[in-house]
């Protein structure tokens, strides 16, 4: 049945699935991954794509680079499709479901995890990928949301990630994530990323709406600032792959709370957009017959997720702390 009270109604299928086979082979001996070296020494980067096969904004981009022959002005660009296994599964009738196969490739971001998960497509995918991620110095995670009309970075409570958002400045907004605040270890807390005593570091930009062509224009933005502050494209290169975004104020929300369903009846009493405020101790949700309560004073509802069942993820809430929030007001 048809959750009564949804988040919000579903996004529109703008954007939808596209055969990406012929990309098999890459550059390298890892499948759908194109890296490319300059002369000049520099940092290796990554733009990451389809971390969840349902985000096809990523995908886009990567495609959309790969296609104007970008190749880096110094250091080594690397492109890489991630769970094309979830992707090839996309289904236009219940686009969702093509978040992953097995298990979500973006909660199981540790070598002893990945090494002791022996069946899963998703862990098969990851000691793959894992070389790579390793010799990253900066990795750029383009994904999606259901419902959050603001596009957003997601970071790890590290300077060095804090930092690289605002140098890549669009999205404006960024979110520091909790600790522990996902239901398992992402991919930009993954080793290196999540030493503070390494310069490598990794960010997630949620560039929008699933499948909405505003989602591929904010993720080719971020990329492009992304390649062009880290020295791998110059400004001219920059201009003509994406046009610049109108400026928004910096904005910083911590994280404060991340509310998994225990029940299969979980239900929202109002539409959320992300970003709302709520008022201290207001009902935002009913878990079963539990009331569900804003955990504090000047909380935000940073995401809410789309019909969540039990032992899923369903609300994340956070505050903010740095910058003047208007569009929540």
């Amino acid at each position: 049945m048809q959750d009564p009270s949804p988040a919000a109604p579903l996004p529109a299928l703008d954007v939808g699935w596209r055969d990406i086979s012929a990309y098999r082979a890459g550059t390298g001996d890892i499948p759908y991954v194109f890296t490319f070296t300059a002369a000049e020494p520099g940092p290796h980067v990554v733009v990451n794509a389809l971390t969840h096969g349902n985000e096809v904004s990523g995908r886009e981009v990567v495609l959309a680079l790969l296609a104007a022959e970008v190749r880096p002005l110094r250091g080594t660009l690397s492109l890489a499709l991630a769970n094309v296994a979830a992707h090839d599964r996309f289904d236009p009738a219940n686009p969702g479901a093509s978040r992953f196969v097995d298990r979500d490739f973006n909660r199981l971001w540790d070598d002893a995890l990945i090494e002791a998960d022996t069946q899963s497509v998703e862990a098969q995918r990851a000691r793959e990928l894992q070389p790579l991620y390793r010799r990253a110095d900066r990795l750029l995670d383009l994904h999606t949301t259901f419902l959050s009309d603001r596009p957003f970075f997601v970071v790890p409570d590290l300077e060095k990630a804090i930092g690289l958002a605002r140098e890549i400045a669009t999205p404006a907004t960024t979110v520091v994530l909790s600790a522990g605040g996902m239901h398992g270890p992402t991919l930009m807390e993954y080793a290196p990323f999540a030493d503070p005593d390494t310069p490598a570091s990794a960010v997630v930009a949620e560039c929008g709406q699933h499948w909405a062509r505003a989602a591929v224009d904010q993720a080719m933005a971020a990329t492009v600032s992304f390649l062009a502050k880290q020295g791998i494209i110059d400004a001219d290169r920059a201009a003509g792959l994406s046009p610049p975004l109108p400026a928004e104020p910096p904005r910083l929300y911590r994280m404060s709370a991340n509310l998994f369903a225990t029940t299969d009846s979980f239900h929202y009493v109002r539409s959320f957009r992300g970003f709302d405020p709520v008022g201290e101790d207001e009902i935002v949700a009913w878990d079963g017959d539990q009331p569900i309560h804003a955990p504090h004073a000047d909380a935000v509802v940073i995401l809410a997720r789309p019909h969540p069942k039990r032992g899923g993820e369903a609300m994340s809430f956070g505050r903010l702390v740095d910058g003047d929030d208007h569009h929540a007001e």
